[in-house]
């Protein structure tokens, strides 16, 4: 029990102990029976009720069976609301959920030919990852390329619970898969969702295409002469196939070619891996003007062609049967 004022004084109140004993102060007063004190008494225990209230405890709640019209910060458009805490609805207004986020790249070039810088049999590459911590705390991260059969160890670091602050981890040395192009792919979880970043490395052998005059006659097709494909295929290798980056005009690509435009009134070549076309058997399906065209003979098949840094490859030879002006060439 508390009190307020001095004892005997017009201000002198004592707190009572709930609803029971404030009615029986306040009866029905037929009689004269309410006094000042009890008056006062009534009114300090409200008043004490009411400072013992903590504004904190206060839940205001809203409801409307509506959806909303608009899309209002994180609350959307179509939202309808039943007993919503006021609290959560502005902090969902002003502060809606923001996924984590990820950034995965490839410090070096993602194009590595074979052999190139010095890796042999045995192609590598740098990654970089970023992790930024947003909304939630984040509480997993990997990298994973279904390629290499799991994942890189050890797991990306993350920043631990810091809205906006981030966190790099660097690989060295990571291998990619001969022959083709491998995936890499980051994740980053924070209980809520799971967001990711993928880079592509691709280790690859050149494929070239060029022109090259035969010094035949304008009326010689290279399809009515198959005895002379030996000495075509040893013209263009006179020097080893490295020869091939030193001819004139030709085109090294990194990816296998699906359009070319190319002719300059002489015979057109194309060499690349067996593996490129047709299901891995090298043959591929010319088609110029949206007709499939048989105007190209295979010279050569199998040979191996080692590029400029002494990595070699089984290689498929075509050549055009006749000379060619400008032609746009799509290979399936």
């Amino acid at each position: 029990m508390s009190t307020y004022g001095t004892i005997g004084s017009a201000t002198y109140a004592i707190s009572l102990s709930g609803i029971d004993e404030m009615m029986s102060s306040l009866p029905d007063n037929t009689a004269n029976q309410i006094n000042a004190l009890s008056s006062r008494n009534v009114v300090y225990t409200l008043y004490q009720q009411i400072l013992n209230v903590s504004a904190s405890n206060l839940v205001f709640t809203y409801s409307n069976p509506n959806p909303t019209l608009v899309t209002v910060g994180g609350i959307i458009k179509g939202s309808t609301f039943s007993n919503e805490s006021l609290t959560g609805i502005l902090n969902q207004m002003f502060y809606p959920y923001q996924p984590p986020l990820v950034s995965l790249s490839i410090v070096n070039n993602s194009f590595l030919e074979y052999g190139y810088p010095n890796t042999g049999a045995n192609p590598v590459c740098s990654l970089s990852v970023n992790i930024t911590q947003q909304t939630d705390n984040i509480v997993a991260s990997n990298i994973n390329s279904s390629q290499l059969g799991g994942n890189l160890t050890p797991n990306p670091t993350f920043p631990a619970n810091n809205f906006g602050s981030s966190q790099t981890t660097q690989y060295a040395g990571v291998q990619i898969t001969q022959n083709m192009t491998t995936t890499y792919t980051a994740y980053v979880n924070d209980g809520t969702s799971t967001q990711s970043s993928s880079v592509q490395a691709t280790w690859f052998f050149p494929r070239f295409y060029g022109t090259i005059d035969l010094g035949k006659g304008p009326d010689y097709n290279v399809s009515s002469n198959p005895s002379d494909w030996s000495g075509i295929v040893a013209s263009f290798s006179q020097n080893g196939w490295q020869g091939l980056w030193q001819r004139s005009g030709v085109v090294k690509s990194s990816t296998k070619l699906s359009t070319v435009t190319i002719g300059n009134g002489t015979h057109i070549y194309f060499a690349w891996p067996v593996s490129d076309f047709g299901s891995g058997t090298g043959v591929p399906k010319f088609t110029i003007g949206g007709f499939e065209s048989n105007v190209f003979s295979n010279i050569s098949q199998y040979v191996n062609i080692t590029n400029q840094y002494g990595y070699g490859v089984s290689c498929s030879i075509w050549i055009s049967n006749t000379k060619q002006n400008s032609i746009t060439i799509n290979l399936q």
